[in-house]
């Protein structure tokens, strides 16, 4: 699983490195505090997508052609994350992209770790 450690206030989330974005999705429902989120590789797009969320800058650091799909691990800054991407791509290690996280799709965790929201998609399963 990935992970961003963030602190919503009101409309933003902070993130470590102070930039602020806004709280899309579950985020916005979540009260004011300091959480560590959670998503799976599928639950992050590289470039273009119709989905609202955080977005970040990244370079490639690998892909792994995997029949249809390919995994891409991004160096975020605050890590490398696993994307799961459909269809064959072969981006270069260096190579600067977009990457979405899909605000609907992440786990929210407390400083203490406790879960204290799931996906949308978790609670209709």
């Amino acid at each position: 699983m990935n992970e961003l450690a963030i602190e919503k206030r009101g409309g933003l989330v902070t993130l470590d490195n102070g930039r602020q974005l806004p709280a899309a999705g579950a985020l916005s429902r979540l009260p004011d505090g300091v959480y560590r989120l959670g998503f799976r590789s599928d639950a992050v797009a590289i470039g273009e997508t119709q989905s609202s969320g955080l977005v970040l800058p990244g370079k490639v650091a690998v892909t792994e052609i995997s029949g249809s799909e390919s995994f891409v691990q991004v160096d975020v800054g605050f890590g490398v994350w696993v994307c799961l991407v459909t269809g064959v791509h072969d981006w270069q290690p260096g190579v600067t992209v977009d990457v979405r996280i899909d605000a609907t799709r992440v786990f929210a965790f407390d400083t203490g770790g406790k879960l204290v929201a799931v996906p949308y998609i978790a609670m209709t399963a």
